[in-house]
């Protein structure tokens, strides 16, 4: 495996395999950062509508509840 990694260094033009490894593994890492950070963004969304959902859903019940005469249906925090 060290022999490959020199092969690729010199026909790349770097001058150190060592270079060439430590910039796969930044790009590799910069890579993953990206990913997580597009994936963290889908996670927000996600969350941003189910929030939307059961605050809608949850103004339902109230008004459902109050069209019955009923007390409100939700819990009451100490």
């Amino acid at each position: 495996f060290p022999s490959l990694l020199t092969i690729v260094a010199e026909r790349v033009g770097v001058q150190l395999p060592s270079n060439l490894l430590f910039i796969i593994s930044i790009l590799l890492l910069l890579g993953v950062c990206l990913h997580l950070s597009w994936e963290l963004s889908v996670v927000e969304d996600e969350t941003r509508t189910l929030a939307e959902e059961v605050a809608i859903l949850r103004t339902m019940v109230e008004d459902m509840s109050s069209r019955d005469g009923d007390a409100p249906a939700t819990p009451t925090t100490k």
